[in-house]
């Protein structure tokens, strides 16, 4: 039987080569969170080092570095499931990949499986032992253009999982493509899905922001703007948002 869970999906923006602000960022994040008695967050694709392609090599990290730890602390003291996106470095290449903290357990590391095209001569595609959360197995991750592959969606259902917990970087055109696409698998996969998107500069673009929750019927249960740091928290057991924004943070 599947435990009622608050779920946060952070909003935010980071910023390529400063790592410890975006670290310092996402402790921030997370306290609110846990002020508010969420059981889980998830940040944007690569939040902690930013997405930017032309400094990957300079910007990936070992999966033990040391200035992960901090989640791991957070996580403990918090008793919070913690997903965070760091570019990891491995001896075949690099990879996207969200790294998922866990209290009192080592961190799983789920690996962006399906890159786009553009990030093909940037990126290794992983690969994954489990396509959901260890401590939550009704949880698949994804990392944005996984959610455009029906195979992922697919397996993810086939593995049992009821939340479709979407992990993005996405620019206004991707946005529209993601609200075109995403109620329908809801409603289809009687799943619902998550999306925490990104705001401001990333790569080439902007992120767009519009972090959504879609239920297993469709419907659009909360979304935050399309330029604003925040949090949209999802309720499991009522079905419901609460959106937190940046203002809290600085209270």
């Amino acid at each position: 039987m599947f435990a009622p869970m608050k779920i946060a999906l952070a909003q935010i923006q980071s910023f390529a080569g400063d790592t410890s602000y975006n670290i310092s960022r996402h402790e921030q994040w997370i306290s609110l969170a846990a002020n508010h008695h969420c059981d889980l967050i998830v940040f944007p694709e690569l939040s902690v080092t930013a997405y930017d392609t032309s400094r990957i090599h300079e910007l990936a990290m070992p999966p033990d570095d040391p200035r992960l730890e901090r989640f791991q602390e957070l996580s403990d003291r918090n008793d919070m499931v913690i997903c965070v996106g760091v570019p990891l470095r491995t001896t075949s290449g690099i990879t996207i990949s969200m790294i998922i903290f866990q209290s009192e357990e080592a961190p799983q590391i789920y690996h962006k499986k399906y890159l786009h095209a553009d990030e093909i001569p940037f990126f290794l595609a992983g690969e994954n032992e489990e396509v959901t959360l260890d401590r939550h197995p009704e949880i698949a991750p994804a990392i944005c253009y996984e959610t455009s592959v029906p195979e992922h969606l697919t397996t993810a259902v086939g593995a049992g999982a009821k939340f479709y917990l979407a992990s993005v970087v996405k620019f206004a055109d991707g946005v529209q493509r993601a609200f075109e696409r995403l109620p329908g698998m809801a409603q289809t996969h009687r799943i619902t899905v998550l999306m925490a998107n990104a705001v401001g500069n990333a790569d080439n673009g902007v992120s767009a922001g519009n972090s959504s929750v879609w239920t297993s019927d469709g419907r659009l249960a909360g979304q935050l703007d399309a330029v604003e740091e925040g949090l949209l928290v999802y309720d499991t057991q009522a079905g419901s948002t609460q959106k937190i924004v940046v203002n809290e943070l600085a209270s």
